[in-house]
Formats: C-alpha cells, structure tokens, sequence
C-alpha cells in the first residue's frame, strides 16, 4: 500500500502516518508514531503536510489534539 501512496505523491515516513492514522480511527500524535514507527517530533511535522493535502483531520477532545485520516476514496 505504500507504493500506492508513494505514487500520489507521498514519501515513504508520510505514507506510514497515513496508513497509521487509518488503522489508528482518531488518537494522538504518540500513538500514531508508535505505530507508524517514526519519531514523534517527525510526526508533527508530517501531520501538518498531510493535514495542508487533505489527508489528515484533527479534532479536539479535554484539550489535548486527536487526528483521524480522512477517507481515502476522497
């Protein structure tokens, strides 16, 4: 599936968060970095470019930032 991604333009550590943050539903910056095993400070940086494409939702729940992927047949 990464190569899927790779091929709409998407590196290979953006492709990972995506895909973690797809499998994930809505949670946090840290479990998606567990999961998609990138950094977590890379993490945020990467939730910002795939938020600006498109790709990321954020919400807000007690205060703290949860981010969803949005589906992607959109």
């Amino acid at each position: 599936m990464n190569k899927a991604l790779e091929a709409f333009g998407l590196s290979d550590k953006e492709s990972r968060v995506y895909l973690a943050a797809l499998e994930l539903g809505e949670t946090t910056i840290s479990r998606i970095s567990v999961k998609s095993k990138v950094k977590r400070t890379t993490v945020y940086d990467l939730i910002d470019t795939l938020e600006s494409k498109g790709l990321i939702g954020k919400t807000w729940k007690n205060k703290r930032a949860h981010y969803f992927a949005t589906d992607p047949s959109e």
